[in-house]
């Protein structure tokens, strides 16, 4: 887009993924009966789509696009929105085309021009509906599409509210010229609008000389230049830790309120992991920044493993640590409750992880994405039954989480696969009344079933067997065995005669041709020869090699 102004060439790529995400939420929205995944799909694509229609249209204003190119600063944040919006497209596109391939037309088609006009019952907008429709592919391939569409749409939402706060800042600068977000500001993705406001706002300041000339002023002190070097970001940090605002107050003269450390980390990082409230309340005033991210480390530091602490935010911090009066105060100064670290975690799943119901109910009221996946697939359900935090799935189960997500590979599991190896019977059961399919695979499609047979799970297996009738005989499909099978592989003699009680098939034969009788014994004779791992009820530890 060389020689394209900023503002023409985002309106462009806005107006095609505009097209895109109606075209893709009226495909999904006519879906008679959809199943969870698929309503998923079709509300994020309905939460995106006002905010590229309002950007879209914020653009198209020929007030607005002069406002914006004649500003510098504005116009080169208006580029970063170029490959989001690019990426949430290709998401979009990826959504429909895997999708409508399992899907069936039924009714009559209408023209366009008569669709939504006629009330003859004989004549129906063209539909998809379940019942008509053998569904083939897998709900892992919707799942993964889900988690793709929810990581552009992060993306782009985080995009777009790091610009609407460039322009609350710019709008509302202090005496100084300095820019200092004022308590009570609100993450706003929703760009479109504030560009609106702000392009009035500049139109208004023109037309006034007044107002226009004291917003020009500033001021011209000759001051020491603040240092920002990691020697002062280590000073800062332990006054910090001191909580004494006198100290900082007093530290923030010489040294710049956001300086790094050699982790990349803030002073507000610390104040949120530590639980500061009042320093952190200090540096938020003095304009520290809210979504200041630590760097990506590739090796562990202060036992801080790198996989779930590079890239995090203050709010994350605080979430980690279970402050939810400074998660609560961070909020209300504009952090995004779906800020990511490097590997995709977000605030609300380390809410879920530990337990902090407080703090995940706080993040759910400013609209945390309660299905967000990290890069491995985790979801926070899967933080919450793996770490047995029953209060947090039960507020999960409630506000409607999707219950079949899976992890991605080389485990794949649902959070009911990690009830039943927890061998949490309360959770399984509050899966299971809530809709999870008890017949869920994770790899080489073992169920359920397998792991409590693989644990020795009496009540899991009593559980699935007779109050939800799962088949008894599932074989998974790399040795080819059923439960029996997993249960005689570990040695579980009273799981064997609970599942042959039930009906299992004591003849039912493996890869090896082997009985679960034949199994035992060999078990039996050679106990570490035999064994599955109780999480995987197979012996693929580690990949495919």
């Amino acid at each position: 887009m060389d020689g394209v102004s900023a503002a023409a060439a985002i309106l462009q790529l806005a107006q095609m993924a505009g097209q895109t995400a109606l075209e893709v939420y009226n495909f999904c929205s006519a879906i008679r009966d959809a199943p969870r995944e698929i309503t998923a799909i079709s509300n994020d694509v309905n939460a995106l789509k006002p905010l590229i229609l309002n950007l879209e249209g914020a653009l198209g204003s020929e007030a607005v696009r002069n406002v914006v190119e004649e500003d510098p600063e504005v116009s080169n944040a208006l580029w970063t929105l170029a490959a989001p919006i690019k990426n949430c497209q290709s998401a979009l596109r990826l959504v429909k085309d895997k999708t409508s391939p399992y899907l069936k037309k039924v009714g009559s088609a209408q023209s366009p021009d008569s669709v939504g006009k006629s009330d003859d019952p004989q004549i129906q907008r063209p539909r998809f509906s379940r019942t008509y429709v053998l569904w083939h592919f897998k709900r892992k391939e919707i799942f993964g599409l889900l988690a793709e569409l929810e990581r552009a749409k992060s993306t782009f939402s985080d995009a777009m509210g790091s610009i609407t706060l460039l322009l609350t800042l710019k709008l509302h600068p202090q005496a100084n010229g300095t820019r200092v977000l004022q308590e009570g500001y609100e993450f706003n993705a929703d760009l479109g609008s504030v560009l609106n406001d702000y392009a009035v706002s500049v139109v208004g300041l023109r037309l006034d000389d007044n107002q226009s000339q004291t917003s020009e002023t500033t001021t011209t002190a000759t001051a020491t230049p603040a240092r920002s070097d990691h020697d002062a970001a280590q000073e800062l940090k332990t006054v910090v830790s001191s909580g004494s605002t006198f100290l900082l107050k007093a530290a923030l003269q010489y040294i710049q309120v956001d300086s790094r450390d050699q982790k990349g980390r803030t002073a507000l990082s610390y104040a949120a992991e530590w639980g500061k409230y009042d320093v952190a309340k200090v540096l938020l005033d003095e304009g520290a920044s809210v979504s200041a991210k630590g760097w990506s480390l590739s090796g562990r530091s202060d036992g801080h493993d790198p996989f779930f602490y590079s890239g995090a935010t203050p709010l994350w911090w605080a979430a980690n640590r279970r402050r939810t009066d400074v998660a609560d105060l961070l909020l209300r100064h504009g952090a995004n409750p779906n800020s990511r670290t490097t590997s995709g975690r977000t605030a609300f799943q380390e809410s879920c992880w530990w337990g902090d119901v407080d703090t995940a109910r706080l993040l759910l009221s400013k609209k945390a994405d309660i299905n967000a996946q990290n890069c491995h697939g985790w979801a926070p359900i899967h933080e919450a039954v793996t770490n047995e935090q029953m209060g947090t799935l039960e507020l999960l189960v409630s506000h409607g989480a999707l219950l079949d997500i899976a992890t991605m590979q080389p485990e794949s599991k649902t959070a009911l696969h990690f009830a039943v190896e927890r061998q949490r019977i309360d959770m399984v059961e509050l899966l299971l009344k809530s809709g999870a399919n008890p017949q869920s695979l994770m790899i080489e499609d073992v169920t359920p079933l397998h792991l409590a047979a693989a644990g020795g799970w009496i009540l899991g297996i009593e559980m699935l067997a007779k109050s939800w009738g799962v088949p008894l005989d599932p074989r998974d499909t790399l040795l080819l065995e059923t439960p029996l099978h997993k249960a005689a592989r570990n040695r579980h003699v009273e799981a064997i005669d609970r599942l042959s009680a039930l009906g299992a098939n004591r003849k039912a034969r493996n890869v090896d041709g082997q009985t679960c009788e034949e199994l035992l014994a060999c078990s039996l004779a050679n106990p570490g020869q035999w064994d599955v791992p109780t999480h995987l009820a197979t012996w693929m530890e580690s990949g495919y090699g």
